[in-house]
This record gives C-alpha cells, sequence and structure tokens, in this order.
C-alpha cells in the first residue's frame, strides 16, 4: 500500500524552492561567476543566486557571506574576511566564521562541531541562531553526543537551530519519559482517566452505588446474583408477586436480558468450537471440559473462562477477546436485572416527588435546568430530606462546572435513591408510571454507573449508523469494480501503448483504495480478514502498474482482472469489536463530554484498538489522536469546510492548554510530538525519513517504542517496496530490543538485536509468525537474522577521544544502528 499524504505531518519542502536570504543571515558560498558592477552568482544550499556586493569581490572562490540587504531586486551582501589559514580548508573556514559570530571570541570544540554541522548543509547562520546553538550546546540538557546528533537531524531537515525547535528535536530524540509524561498529562486534565488493563476493565474499580436495603426476601438475593439466567428467574418471580405492579419497562428489561444472555452463550460455544479444531494437547482439551462444566453447574461466565481466559491472551489474542466480550454481556445483563429488582422492591414505597426527580435526571438534556427543576421540588420533600438534596445539589455544581457532568448526575441519582427508599408507601398513579416508562427509556441512571465498554452493548442507535456504513462499502465496492473495468477494458484495446492510456486510471484506482483503508468509516468496522483483503488487492494493483511500465500487458490485465474478482465478491459484515470502538465515541457526542474528557476517551480507545488489531487504519488513528497529523487535518478541514470531521487530539488539546496556564509535562509532551512533526518533514533530497516515539500499553503499564522509517521520496509518497524501518523498544526482561526491517522489491529481510544470552531460541517461534502475517499483506520474507544491538569501539571526533558505547542514531542515509 503506498502511504500518501493523509500520513505526513508537515508540509513538502521541495528541492526547487529557491533560497531566502534574509538580513544578517551569514552563508558559506562558492563563487561560480563573477559579473560587472561588483555582481556575481553564488552557489548557495546547491542553488544559484545572483547577488551584490558591497565592495570589491573576494578573490577566493570559497567564500562567507552576510546577507545585507534582501529587499533588493538583486541582494546586496557583504564578504566575511577570513585569514589564508581559514580559507584553506572547509574546517577553518567554519571555524572562522564561528569567532565571528561569538564576537571574535574562540568557541568550544561542541559549538565548533554543531557550527561544522550547520554550514556544511547550508544551513544559514546569524548572530541570534548562533548564540540559541550555543546556549544549547553548552546549557542543553543531554551528553555533547546527543546534542549534536540533534544537531545534526535538524540540519538534515533544513531547519533553522531556533532556541524552540532546538528543543522540541531533541526531546523527540532523546526524552526517555514521552510515556510516562503522557500518561501523567492525561491524568491531569481527567483525573478519572484510568487505562485498561488487560480484562478489558479499568484499574480503578468501580465504586458500588450505595443503596437501601430493600426488605424483599428475592431482593435481599440480588448479591447473589452470578448470571443473567439467574437474574432472569429472580425477577421473573418478583414480577409474579408483583403482578399488579408489572411497568413495560421491566418487560423491555427482561426482553434484553434474554437476548443478552443467548449473545454470551453463543460467543462461548463458537469459542470452544474454534478450540476443538485445533487442541493438540491434553491441557487444551482439559481447559475446553472445565468451561463446560463450569457453565453447567451455574457459575458465572467469568469463573469458568478463568484458566481459558489467562492461556488465550498468549496463545490467541483474538479468541480471548471474543471471552472478554462474553463477560462483558453477562455483567451487563446483571447489572441490569439487579437494577430491575431494585426498582420493584421499592416501587412500592415511592412518592411522586421523587419520582418527577429521579425523572428530570434521566430525562433532562440541560444539567442546569435539572438543578433548577429540583430545587423546585424539593419543596415537597420533608427538611431533613430537603437538607440531604441541598447538598447533594451544591456537591453536583461543582462537579458540573468542572466539565463532570456524568458525575454529578451520578451523585443526584444516588442521593434520590436515598430519598425515595425512605418515603412512605403510596399507590403509584398512572401517570407516574407512564412517566417511569418514558424515562427509562434513556437508561441514564444504568448507562452512568457502568463502564464504558459495558455501554456498548445497550446502544441501539449504532443499528442505523451500521445501515449506512454498508451502503457506503457498497458503493465503494461498486465504485472500485468499475474503475477496475476500465481499466480492463483501455489495457485489451491499447495493448502496448497501455502504460499511456490505463496506467492513469489504474494509479487513481490504487489511490482510492488506499484512501478507502485509511479514511473511509467503513473501516472502523471491518474485520481484519477484510483489511487484509482490500491491503492485498493494493498491493496487486501496484504489481500491475510495475508490469504495465515493462510492456506486459497481458500481465497487468491478468492481476487487474483477478482484484476485480476478489473485491466484488466481498461481502462487508461488522464485527463487534469494531462496533463497540465507534459506540463509545458516539456515546461522548451524546452526553456532550467536554474536551478534555473526549481526548482521554479517544487515546484510550484508539490505543486499545492498536494493540488489539494492529491494522493499517487503527494505526492511522492512533497517530490522529496522539496528534501527529493535527495540522493536516485542520488544513484537509478548512478546505473541505467539513469541521465536524475533526476528532479532538491530544496535540490540540495541549496547544490549548498551551495559550493559557498549561503545566511543565504538558508542554514536555508538546515539544516532543512538534519535535517529531519536524523529524518526518520531507526532505528536499530524493530520500524520505520519518521518526516516530510511540506510547504504547505493554503489560498495562506505558512504555515507549521508537520507529524509524527511511525510504525514496516518490512524489511525497513513501516508497513502501523498498524502504528501512527500524523499531527500538525496552523490554523488562530482555533489555532494549532493535528490530530491523528492509524491504527491496518487495522483499523483506528482517534483522532483531538484542544483547542477552539465549535471546535468539527464545525469540524464533515468534519470528516465525510474524513471517506469516507478513506475508498475508504481499511480502516475500527472506531469512531473519539475530545480532547483537550494542557495541564498544572507539569513536574519532574533534572533541577529546573517548570510549563509547555504540548505540542507535539517526544519519543521512537513514537509521544506523551499529554506530
Amino acid at each position: 500500500m503506498q502511504i500518501n499524504q493523509e500520513l505526513k505531518v508537515s508540509s513538502h519542502i521541495p528541492s526547487s524552492k529557491p533560497v531566502s536570504l534574509k538580513e544578517g543571515d551569514v552563508y558559506r558560498a562558492l563563487v561560480k561567476e563573477r559579473l560587472p558592477q561588483n555582481e556575481a552568482v553564488l552557489q548557495i544550499r546547491g542553488q544559484d543566486v545572483k547577488v551584490k556586493f558591497e565592495g570589491e569581490l573576494p578573490q577566493q572562490n570559497k567564500v562567507a557571506i552576510e546577507v545585507a540587504d534582501s529587499k533588493q531586486a538583486v541582494p546586496r551582501v557583504k564578504n566575511i574576511p577570513l585569514s589564508n589559514e581559514q580559507t584553506t580548508t572547509s574546517q577553518g573556514n567554519a571555524k572562522g566564521l564561528a569567532s565571528q559570530l561569538n564576537g571574535g571570541a574562540p568557541v568550544s570544540n561542541g559549538t565548533q562541531s554543531a557550527v561544522n554541522t550547520l554550514l556544511q548543509k547550508g544551513i544559514p547562520l546569524n548572530k541570534e541562531t548562533f548564540q540559541q546553538t550555543q546556549n544549547f550546546i553548552d546549557n542543553g540538557p543531554g551528553t555533547l553526543d546527543e546534542k549534536l546528533e540533534t544537531i545534526s537531524a535538524l540540519a538534515k531537515k533544513g531547519l533553522e537551530p531556533t532556541a524552540n525547535q532546538l528543543k522540541a528535536v531533541h526531546q523527540a530524540l532523546h526524552d526517555k519519559s514521552f510515556a510516562s509524561s503522557i500518561e501523567g498529562v492525561l491524568k491531569e486534565i481527567d483525573p478519572e482517566f484510568q487505562f485498561k488493563s488487560q480484562d478489558g476493565l479499568t484499574r480503578k474499580e468501580t465504586p458500588a452505588i450505595n443503596q437501601q436495603p430493600v426488605k424483599t426476601d428475592q431482593v435481599q438475593q440480588q448479591n447473589k446474583l452470578q448470571t443473567i439466567d439467574d437474574g432472569i428467574k429472580q425477577l421473573k418471580n418478583k414480577l409474579t408477586e408483583l403482578g399488579a405492579l408489572k411497568t413495560n419497562q421491566t418487560e423491555n428489561v427482561l426482553s434484553r436480558a434474554e437476548k443478552m444472555s443467548e449473545a454470551a452463550k453463543k460467543i462461548i460455544n463458537d469459542v470452544l468450537n474454534s478450540l476443538r479444531k485445533t487442541a493438540t494437547s491434553p491441557e487444551q482439551l482439559q481447559r475446553i471440559k472445565d468451561v463446560q462444566e463450569g457453565l453447567q453447574q451455574g457459575k458465572s461466565i467469568e469463573q469458568s473462562v478463568q484458566k481459558l481466559l489467562t492461556a488465550l491472551s498468549k496463545e490467541n489474542p483474538m479468541l480471548a477477546q471474543q471471552l472478554k466480550n462474553a463477560i462483558g454481556l453477562e455483567k451487563t445483563g446483571v447489572a441490569m436485572l439487579e437494577n430491575e429488582l431494585l426498582k420493584l422492591g421499592n416501587n412500592s414505597s415511592t412518592s411522586n416527588a421523587a419520582q418527577q426527580a429521579i425523572s428530570v435526571v434521566k430525562k433532562e438534556a440541560n444539567l442546569n435546568v435539572v438543578f433548577q427543576k429540583l430545587s423546585e421540588l424539593s419543596t415537597n420533600l420533608n427538611p431533613e430530606q430537603q437538607k440531604t438534596l441541598e447538598a447533594s445539589l451544591t456537591k453536583a455544581e461543582e462537579l458540573g462546572r468542572s466539565g463532570k457532568e456524568l458525575a454529578a448526575r451520578q451523585e443526584l441519582m444516588s442521593t434520590l435513591t436515598k430519598i425515595n427508599n425512605e418515603m412512605p408507601v403510596t399507590q403509584s398513579t398512572p401517570v407516574a408510571n407512564v412517566e417511569q416508562t418514558e424515562a427509562y427509556k434513556m437508561q441514564e441512571e444504568l448507562l452512568s454507573s457502568l463502564p464504558i465498554q459495558s455501554k456498548d452493548f445497550i446502544v441501539e442507535r449504532v443499528s442505523k449508523k451500521l445501515s449506512q456504513v454498508a451502503i457506503d462499502f457498497k458503493n465503494f465496492k461498486n465504485d472500485i469494480t468499475k474503475s477496475l473495468q476500465t481499466v480492463e477494458q483501455l489495457v485489451q484495446q491499447f495493448k502496448n501503448r497501455a502504460a499511456i492510456t490505463a496506467k492513469p486510471m489504474l494509479e487513481t484506482t490504487i489511490k482510492k483504495l488506499d484512501q478507502a483503508i485509511l479514511r473511509s468509516d467503513f473501516m472502523l468496522y471491518a474485520d481484519m480478514k477484510t483489511e487484509k483483503k482490500l491491503l492485498t488487492a493494493s498491493t496487486q494493483l501496484a504489481e500491475a502498474k510495475k508490469l504495465l511500465s515493462k510492456g506486459d500487458h497481458s500481465g497487468a490485465n491478468r492481476i487487474v482482472a483477478e482484484v476485480k474478482t476478489v473485491i466484488d465478491k466481498m461481502m462487508f459484515k461488522p464485527s463487534d469489536v469494531r462496533v463497540k470502538h465507534y459506540v463509545s465515541q458516539e456515546l461522548g457526542r451524546l452526553e456532550n463530554l467536554p474536551l478534555s474528557k473526549q481526548v482521554t476517551q479517544n487515546f484510550e480507545q484508539s490505543m486499545s484498538g492498536l494493540k488489539q488489531e494492529p491494522s493499517a487504519r487503527n494505526s492511522y488513528e492512533y497517530l490522529r489522536n496522539l496528534g501527529l497529523t493535527h495540522e493536516s487535518d485542520h488544513a484537509q478541514a478548512l478546505v473541505s469546510k467539513d469541521r465536524e470531521g475533526l476528532s479532538p487530539s491530544l496535540k490540540n488539546l495541549l496547544l490549548q492548554m498551551a495559550q493559557s496556564d498549561g503545566s511543565q509535562k504538558a508542554d514536555q509532551v508538546l515539544n516532543n510530538l512538534t519535535g517529531q512533526q519536524l523529524l518526518s518533514k520531507n526532505d528536499s533530497s530524493g530520500l524520505q525519513n520519518l521518526m516516530f516515539t510511540l506510547p504504547l500499553l505493554l503489560q498495562d503499564k506505558m512504555e515507549n517504542v521508537k520507529v524509524f522509517v527511511n525510504s525514496k521520496n516518490e512524489q511525497e509518497k513513501i516508497d513502501w517496496e523498498n524502504c528501512s524501518l527500524f523499531f527500538l523498544f525496552e523490554t523488562k526482561k530482555l533489555g532494549e530490543v532493535g528490530i530491523a526491517l528492509t524491504s527491496s522489491d518487495r522483499t523483506l529481510s528482517v534483522k532483531i538485536k538484542n544483547d542477552q544470552n539465549g535471546f535468539k531460541e527464545r525469540m524464533e517461534p515468534l519470528a516465525e509468525l510474524a513471517k506469516e502475517r507478513l506475508s498475508d499483506i504481499g511480502y516475500t520474507i527472506g531469512n531473519i537474522q539475530f545480532d547483537t544491538l550494542h557495541q564498544n569501539q572507539e569513536v574519532e571526533t574533534e572533541v577529546p577521544t573517548v570510549q563509547q558505547t555504540a548505540r542507535p542514531t539517526m544519519t543521512e542515509k537513514g537509521y544506523d544502528f551499529t554506530v
């Protein structure tokens, strides 16, 4: 698949862009032609620039100049005189310039090395940027080697060494606390934020909602509920006892709970059937048997699959996730039934005032209106209850002002439920029953008390979205199929001239396909199998384009026909996991969450999605929510006038925080993100280098994973068939691990580097599994090699020679991990 402009994080720097001379900037230049009237043609940063010297033209060809006036048609410059010794070598030239910019005083070896690097890359220097560079080298954080590496990376991207850019690039390259800083910022902007653990629940236990004990025997037994079936049985018994009070919403709960029970059982059966087909050891067969026996004995799904889930978390994460979904369904059903049992148990002891107050909290969208109506309704309560409600209102108003609307509603619901349970017995009126039935449709009380992953199973409006997404996929499929049919006809008609006539249409089709993989809504719901088919189709069409260029029109036509058949037969069936990801975002919009809450929620969901299914779309969504495509997304939204399509990113929130009070951690994360974007700018050379430091959740802890991409720059696109990637991450048990992937004409070579003994033997089985997955998306896999990551060697530099440990560094030609 071609990674196009959507994945870029900054604007392109075309190689033909003219050099912009600024007053006060100092350049090294080469005199190419001397003209009359003190004019000359200089070569600056690889380009010819016509200038006029103040005074006589310099005699030597290698010169140092300072821009005196850039506003004239022919910029005016003045020669910086250097001694003969300084002009004999480029190093001497740079040394003289550094001394000149430093007021004639000598500079340190480190500063001199930085100036050398900048001038060699044609980066202009003036007194201000020189002073900022000198201050960074002398006083900046990190070792001298790290700071010189920052200077080199900055110069390679054609960036001026300003204080802000030096700080941003340095943090992106060398900050080891990026992941922990992000976690700290997320908790700072949303104190309730928690990452999900391996079992899909949050680390912090959800506090139980305070409820008054109910005297009815069957309601007292609710704490013993383990399964949905137990709850259904108890609720039916309760309805038999209180038949006159049976309400529509209770029937609705029973219907929903029964459907959840059926769905949970179906998931368990599907998982067990899949395991029976692949089970090869007695231990695997015993785990299947234990699950069946546990369910037959009336144990909950969570209790029954505990051992199996632990094993599948390592052996088969996809099946493990299905078991977690079944557990979630069961917990949701039990919570619904317990909630309804409580309502029925208290039905005979509620007053109209308390019922109306609860109805207001559940139905009214405007929180300020809720406060107003509750104040009015409180007059119908006794003095003690009024005092309790007023205290609760005060606390809820504080929560509302801080943006915690859900917590405010939960506070009010808890208080009103307690008051409701203390009311004397009164006969429910038909009006009250109608209000209860209508209010129950919103189920706000239940939604606010359950974890976010449980909510996904009870929101019905998703079905409308899925219907529209299915239509979008059908339209996309028809469009691609018609385009490929047109390509076929053009190839058959023009044959040897097909490279001219059919190739543009084929390139457009590939672009549409790649756009759909990364951008379309329906890919949020497609499973991994569908996504792999589309990725493979993109790969095959790229091969067909190559064959057309070589004149092999029959081979190209055959591939196009095969891809058209595959796409035409594709069926779109949304998976539960992808639906869950979308529903969580929709709930955020329905609940009018503040920006901070939306950002933390989106970030956590994208990270979970990437961990669960490391697909192209999930990777792209993660980068977007992190903020690495912030500027590109906003620019496209302005052009298309579609502001609603923008998801709030972490960088977006940090920029807003920086304009107000901000924080040290927020500034640190913002600088790091900006540095990554600067290091991923398009090069003016023929190479394209990208650098990302991605915080990923590894065993419930945020860790840094550095990703370096080196490729040819083909019309602002990464040549995915000929590129190299390097992943660097640190593990608790294995230490630092480096993985180098090199693709040459879609043949992939892999080298895994680590310094521990026995690493090869431990990793070979996983490496073979990775080979199979890479083959699925169109790569031919060569040998997988193992090597050490660090080497000790002598390194000669302009600073005093010291014994150094080789470490991965970013170089001119890409990422060097053997320096």
